[in-house]
């Protein structure tokens, strides 16, 4: 249960790291967008463009993280194991791993939709000046 909490509370401030990030990311690139819209990407394609992007983002850093606490906790079991001679039981929370993907697919894409929207709702003209 305390980790539950811990990872819940990790990425409810990822999710403001995120927001903030991707924010800063789709004005710098306000321009671009305004190229895809003149080009013929349609308002949902661009903000679905962008949720991807997001997602994909926030996925391949919570895999690197559960890899890389997995090898960290697998070998600290093993020493311990060594250590005290016990039998090696390495148990994996499968549960949590699932609380991981769904808390960072709700971070990805509630951090996107938002900003992608507020930009794409302009006229192209628009946000061509911006």
């Amino acid at each position: 249960m305390l980790f539950t909490v811990i990872i819940m509370v990790t990425m409810f401030l990822c999710f403001f790291q995120l927001s903030t990030a991707m924010s800063a990311n789709l004005f710098e690139q306000a321009k671009e967008i305004g190229v895809l819209r003149a080009l013929g990407f349609t308002r949902r394609r661009i903000v679905l463009l962008y949720a991807y992007e997001s997602f994909i983002l926030v996925m391949a850093s919570s895999l690197l993280g559960v890899v890389v606490g997995s090898i960290a906790a697998f070998t600290m079991m093993a020493q311990f194991t060594q250590f005290n001679s016990m039998p090696m039981l390495f148990y994996f929370p499968w549960m949590q791993l699932l609380a991981i993907f769904f808390a960072a697919f709700l971070c990805a894409m509630g951090s996107t939709i938002g900003p992608t929207k507020s930009i794409v709702k302009h006229k192209i003209s628009s946000i061509l000046r911006m």
